[in-house]
């Protein structure tokens, strides 16, 4: 998780925290008592006040240098260092705040504008409870917080008023006199303006206090000290109401992503991925929320909050012990279906009953029809609360519950199933759902994380609709061009590999076909039934049982998708460095392009494919600079990508010509033998992806390690993104969430936005066919080689290439040649690239044939566009 995210509960922890530790702190360095504080049994340490590597670093050399001073006898005050992290009840505030007051403490401008945040934050969050209430009791525990903030608030600014004269403190005592008295003291909060939006709220910039003040005859340190309000349920409540907040942006975020999908605006991908990640970055606002507020407060039981959530949200008089069954709310109880809807009770209703279900012997798996027919027509969102409920029922108990047939089979390692040699774990818990279906089939508990993440899922089938078959279509049609591609590498290439190639590369070639060929004709459910045939019984399981979960799961698939995508580029890469196909053809295409400026008749026809390579690519990567202009030019630019040292570089640029080496060249010669390597050796394709190098960890490596997200990393993505094109010739969509401060946090919605926009700009390069590529650089250059194999054979004899294997080296002769000759002739006078007197041609020969090979390839096999028409189609 990184430290960079801040959603909407982190933020309400942060800024209470915050808060109470200033108060506090400052309060102990003018003597107010220690013990009047709890210690806490629980650490207060936020993830943001851990320090990095260099600030450790920095601290010590800090630490050293004081000590120093000290050594050569500096005055320095001494002081007493107290630690320890401590709770404050919620009267203490306006005791501390008096405290101050009276020992005349000056209160910076940054802890007001905090406190009056935290009052607004609190006021919004359960300004819809207070409107619609009936009665002060029904929400006074939950406003007595509110009340003693306020109160706090008048007070200091009161006091700040009276310092700086003015009307200032008596229209506060007015605004506290209208607090404490009144016939509804809530009145205020049920017609108030909503001065922080949602949008707002998660654009707030974090608010840094001032080192609290210390008076001079006081040698009591508090920075190491932390303080928070002790728990309580009230104020336990409005936390999980502040954390339901989050959950339902990010559901919003989901489902306007996977409306996207729907309709073709995002790729499957790009959705899943972008979804799981957003169910990745909750899991660290739940864990904090369970190990601060819900063990705690209500000792870890789920059942107890939902109980107290409905009865405040629902207004319940008298109070419920046990909220009806989803099934049996009538057609008046509207508050009650919009809060079992707000607090996904349903989910939680229906994943207990399957909780109860589960044991060693038997997994709960429903068969089709059980509930009824879920029906991928209908609009969710039009719903009335009953039938949705219903449609939610059977995805739940129909599909949901097949994750954990899904579990077993990443468990295994037999032949046809998805191999994790290469993983440390389950390959199927790069899906966050399948993590958590593990933890709730090992446990038989149903966590508010689950709760969560069952809803996401409802939210992409039921919002995907009839589209979410297309999540399993593309995943098993993705995987057979793969798979195709991979196979005819033994009738292109040829039985001999180049030496770059290593054996091991050809194994995980292999395993990666093995994968690819399970998902683009098996269903994993499927295999499994046979594994367990005869435990089918047992199981539930019956021959006419048929699996609905990778249809139905789109996300499912995008994941898997990309996991397989991710590997099958890693060989693409591999394969084009090793042969060196892709790279020398686009220069041997740059070098054609020469003669087809001067003669028509050597223009050749449109390669959209490569075009797009070197586009994805860059110049710079494809030939070590911009694209060369002239014949010379590419044939340094070949050496230079061949790994030859600028001695050579600078050298062959005055080979055969009347100009002289220059002075620092000779006089290195002597001095040295010339190295005809460069240091860093032959350059190769590169992935210049920023936002895909992100999940290589998760989706090629250990699933549980989570996705790392660097603010470096982001930051260079904003300035990229608001000055580059996709790599296709479309411009990036605006994001859906922007940041509107440059404090160098993110909500979630704002970091989703980022890494949606990035993985789309990206996705291309990921979906490119490199192995497809490679194999028609091969058989282009076959054709290459055969039109200039006469040539060749008489001036270098028969070994001036020894295989297939050895296919690129074709553009180096070609190259080479048309140089040295273009150089010979004009040293005895002939213009090449020019028509002579009699009209005819004078230029280079080899290039000539290479240029005609080139074309004729390229109009006979109509294969200019393929990997192109590809990445459109997907």
């Amino acid at each position: 998780m990184p430290s960079i995210l801040r959603t909407k509960y982190l933020q309400y922890k942060r800024d209470n925290n915050q808060l109470s530790s200033w108060l506090c702190r400052t309060a102990v360095q003018y003597g107010y008592p220690l013990d009047s504080f709890k210690p806490s049994d629980i650490s207060l340490e936020d993830e943001d006040e851990q320090k990095t590597a260099q600030q450790l670093r920095n601290a010590k050399k800090k630490a050293k240098a004081k000590a120093k001073a000290k050594g050569q006898g500096h005055d320095e005050t001494t002081t007493t260092s107290v630690s320890g992290d401590y709770l404050l009840t919620i009267p203490q505030y306006t005791q501390i705040t008096s405290y101050l007051i009276e020992k005349k403490v000056a209160i910076p401008v940054e802890f007001m504008k905090l406190l009056r945040r935290c009052i607004t934050l609190r006021e919004k969050c359960l300004r819809p409870f207070f409107a619609r209430s009936k009665s002060d009791e029904s929400i006074a525990g939950h406003q007595y917080f509110i009340d003693i903030l306020r109160e706090a608030e008048g007070m200091l600014l009161a006091y700040r008023g009276a310092k700086v004269g003015g009307d200032s403190a008596t229209e506060t005592s007015k605004a506290v006199e209208g607090v404490a008295n009144g016939a509804n003291r809530y009145a205020h909060l049920a017609t108030q303006q909503e001065d922080v939006n949602d949008e707002e709220e998660e654009d707030l910039p974090d608010i840094f206090l001032p080192e609290p003040p210390r008076p001079v005859d006081t040698s009591i340190s508090t920075t190491r000290m932390r303080f928070a309000t002790v728990s309580s349920i009230e104020e336990g409540m409005t936390t999980l109401l502040v954390f339901f907040e989050d959950v339902h942006s990010v559901r919003q975020y989901i489902i306007d992503l996977w409306t996207d999908f729907k309709n073709g605006k995002t790729d499957l991908m790009t959705a899943a991925v972008v979804t799981n990640t957003a169910m990745e970055l909750l899991r660290r606002s739940h864990d904090d929320l369970v190990s601060r507020v819900i063990e705690p407060t209500f000792k870890g039981d789920l059942g107890l909050v939902s109980m107290c959530l409905v009865n405040l949200m629902a207004r319940c008089s008298p109070v419920m012990l046990q909220p009806p069954l989803f099934t049996t709310l009538g057609p008046n109880d509207d508050l009650l279906k919009r809060t079992y809807d707000y607090l996904l009770l349903p989910n939680f209703q229906i994943l207990g009953g399957l909780a109860d279900l589960i044991n060693d012997e038997m997994i709960p798996i429903y068969k089709p029809g059980h509930y009824g027919e879920f029906d991928t027509t209908l609009d969710s969102a039009k719903l009335p609360f009953d039938r949705r409920w219903k449609q939610c029922q059977i995805l739940l108990c129909e599909s949901l519950t097949e994750y954990q047939l899904l579990l077993m089979a990443g468990d295994l390692t037999k032949d046809g199933l998805p191999s994790s040699a290469r993983a440390t774990d389950n390959i199927y818990f790069l899906d966050e759902m399948a993590y958590e279906m593990d933890r709730f089939a090992k446990t038989k508990q149903c966590s508010l994380l689950l709760l969560v993440y069952s809803q996401v899922f409802l939210d992409v089938v039921m919002t995907s609709g009839i589209a979410a078959k297309r999540g399993l279509a593309t995943l098993q049609k993705s995987a057979g061009v793969m798979v195709d591609s991979l196979k005819r590498r033994s009738t292109v290439e040829g039985p001999t590999q180049p030496g770059s190639w290593p054996a091991r590369s050809e194994a995980i070639a292999r395993e990666v076909m093995k994968e690819a060929e399970v998902w683009h004709s098996t269903d994993p459910i499927a295999i499994m039934r046979k594994i367990v045939n005869r435990n089918g019984r047992r199981m539930g399981i019956t021959a006419d049982y048929k699996s609905t979960l990778m249809e139905r799961n789109p996300m499912l698939c995008g994941l898997l998708l990309f996991r397989l995508q991710l590997q099958y580029q890693r060989i693409g890469f591999a394969l084009a460095e090793a042969w060196g196909t892709i790279l020398y053809t686009a220069h041997l295409v740059a070098a054609c392009g020469h003669n087809a400026a001067q003669f028509s008749q050597f223009r050749l026809p449109k390669w959209k494919d490569m075009d797009l390579i070197i586009d994805m690519h860059g110049e710079a990567d494809i030939f070590g600079g911009k694209v060369p202009k002239t014949i010379d030019d590419s044939y340094i630019s070949f050496l230079q990508m061949m790994g030859y040292s600028s001695e050579v570089l600078a050298s062959m640029r005055h080979a055969y010509t009347d100009t002289q080496l220059p002075e620092h060249l000779l006089r290195r010669r002597r001095q040295t033998p010339v190295n005809l390597e460069s240091k860093n050796g032959p350059k190769g394709l590169k992935d210049h992806t920023q936002i895909i190098p992100i999940f290589t960890e998760k989706y090629l490596g250990n699933p549980k390690v989570g996705t790392k997200v660097d603010i470096n990393v982001i930051e260079a993505l904003l300035t990229d993104l608001g000055s580059s094109r996709h790599p296709t010739g479309k411009s990036v969509g605006p994001a859906r969430r922007k940041r509107n401060h440059r404090s160098p946090k993110f909500s979630i919605v704002q970091l989703l936005s980022i890494l949606e926009q990035g993985l789309m700009s990206e996705t291309t390069s990921l979906r490119f066919d490199y192995i497809s590529m490679h194999l028609r650089c091969i058989r282009l250059l076959r054709e290459v080689k055969a039109h200039n194999h006469d040539y060749f054979l008489g001036k270098l004899g028969p070994g001036y290439i020894e295989g297939d294997h050895q296919l690129s080296w074709i553009v180096g002769w070609i190259l080479h040649w048309a140089t040295m000759s273009g150089r010979a002739a004009e040293y005895i006078g002939i213009k090449r690239e020019k028509l002579g007197r009699q009209g005819g041609m004078v230029g280079s020969k080899v290039l000539a044939g290479a240029t005609e090979a080139i074309k004729k390839f390229l109009n006979e096999t109509q294969e200019g566009e393929v990997e192109v028409r590809k990445i459109e189609v997907a």
